[in-house]
């Protein structure tokens, strides 16, 4: 391997940990205040990627499992996300900011649905919802696991969830 990849490779390796290690400190404060937001959660990263166009950036793809009945609270992300409902009801309510809701049953002619802050959202399989910097809520309304496929661009110094 040449020493350019092994540097590159060691940097991803380095801000994979930052962030994780973020997400952790995030997730015991939450713990230590009594509640834990992330409960019936669970995160599993599928890949992750610095692009040249974006060396800030840490491009990352993950598998989000939220058992029924929950709820994660308000919350935003240090940059441009893309969610997938692979199975079950994903809930999202806007609180602040603007996404881009696309059903899997659109036509070519409405496929895309602006949506604001204030409005509620209920995606099934197949759906698509994109944004950048919303503050929102997630929840699993449904009675079965719900399985959500996310493409994130995000800011490796920064927690990946970040609670209002």
């Amino acid at each position: 391997m040449s020493t350019t990849r092994t540097a590159l490779r060691n940097v991803r390796i380095s801000l994979m940990l930052i962030v994780l290690s973020m997400l952790f400190v995030t997730g015991s404060q939450a713990l230590a205040q009594g509640s834990d937001p992330m409960a019936g959660t669970s995160i599993e990263t599928l890949g992750t990627f610095t692009p040249s166009v974006a060396a800030d950036r840490l491009l990352v793809l993950m598998r989000i499992t939220m058992e029924p009945g929950t709820v994660i609270p308000a919350h935003h992300h240090p940059g441009a996300v893309v969610v997938w409902v692979e199975s079950g009801v994903y809930r999202t309510e806007l609180i602040e900011g603007a996404g881009t809701l696309t059903r899997a049953s659109a036509t070519a002619e409405a496929a895309a649905e602006e949506v604001s802050a204030g409005s509620a959202s209920t995606l099934q399989a197949g759906d698509e919802f994109s944004y950048e910097g919303a503050i929102h809520t997630m929840e699993n309304p449904g009675d079965e696991p719900l399985v959500l496929l996310v493409s994130a661009l995000l800011d490796p110094t920064m927690p990946g969830f970040m609670f209002e």
